[in-house]
């Protein structure tokens, strides 16, 4: 699978993308946790963490940049026991993921892209995703220029 193949996936690799939050919030176990949490840790400073040591032990130099989640809706049925933007049973809500996720980036020194903020609304879900989770051509587009505008200005 591709986890047992980041390794040589990286190799020659100058930026990583990490674009996150929602399986966070639609199901697991994951709690926001805190900036101290051990990499690996079930709390999202903890994959934050994770996420970070494996590129960088692949290599230091690689650029590693993340992006919140856009507002998302109930996507296949899922979060089961939650109506985004709801807060969830571990208490995540795509907000709160992602400012957690800045606050991550701030501490370590990377680049980070709200895209969560700067998307679309939950009244748009329906002109900027196919789902209600996955976006469509119009959002994609959307989303890549904001991806594209944050590493190009590396």
């Amino acid at each position: 699978g591709l986890l047992a193949n980041y390794t040589s996936i990286l190799q020659n690799t100058d930026v990583v993308t990490v674009l996150g939050g929602t399986n966070d919030y639609n199901h697991g176990s994951t709690t926001i946790g805190a900036y101290t949490d051990a990499a690996g840790a079930d709390t999202l400073y903890g994959a934050f963490k994770a996420i970070v040591n494996a590129v960088y032990a692949v290599d230091p130099e690689i650029q590693i940049v993340f992006f919140s989640q856009p507002e998302r809706g109930i996507y296949n049925g899922n979060p089961a026991n939650t109506t985004p933007p709801a807060t969830n049973q571990n208490g995540l809500n795509m907000h709160n993921i992602a400012i957690a996720m800045e606050d991550f980036c701030n501490r370590r020194g990377l680049p980070y892209g709200n895209t969560h903020q700067k998307l679309w609304t939950m009244e748009q879900l329906n002109i900027y995703t196919s789902d209600n989770l996955h976006p469509n051509i119009l959002g994609g587009d959307k989303l890549g220029r904001i991806m594209g505008k944050v590493i190009n200005d590396l």
